[in-house]
């Protein structure tokens, strides 16, 4: 269970600290009458803070719609898959040196080396659904991919020279 104890400071705001997180570290914040919100982050080893971020009103609201989840609720991977039967949706984004860079899917052979399906490439400001296996890959684009978790795997050893 989650505990954050509350304290008012008289002339400046409140303070609230959320003892600790699940990694064992604590935030502090402190939400001042003028609206300034400043967060404090103490990692479980230290008694002084290791990080302090100071927002201004706007910046602070955007930042608790944001954690508030207003712009986007993740979904648990876990009940993701279940919703997919099994298969996951994954995001890889491309970099200089990669083994895949200048290659076309079907030079890659994807499909039949993973059982990974590239169901999108996003390059730049454009999104290229359902690619012809003639496009050829780009440092850069970003490879939206469907397939298992083994699958996803053995796609990143392969495809992308990982592990």
């Amino acid at each position: 269970m989650v505990v954050i104890k509350e304290s008012h400071l008289p002339g400046v705001g409140k303070k609230y600290i959320l003892e600790e997180t699940e990694s064992g570290d604590r935030i502090a914040i402190l939400l001042h009458i003028d609206g300034v919100l400043e967060i404090y982050f103490y990692e479980k080893c230290c008694e002084n803070p290791t990080s302090v971020i100071r927002l201004n009103e706007e910046e602070a609201r955007k930042v608790g719609a944001i954690l508030g989840g207003v712009f986007f609720r993740p979904t648990p991977t876990k009940d993701l898959e279940a919703q997919l039967k099994g298969l996951l949706i994954e995001w890889y984004e491309l970099a200089h040196g990669m083994p895949c860079i200048k290659k076309s899917i079907r030079e890659l052979e994807i499909r039949k080396k993973t059982g990974v399906s590239i169901i999108a490439i996003l390059r730049g400001n454009t999104a290229l659904p359902s690619p012809e296996p003639d496009i050829v890959l780009k440092a850069e684009d970003t490879l939206v991919a469907i397939g298992t978790r083994e699958q996803h795997s053995k796609f990143r050893k392969a495809i992308l020279g990982e592990g």
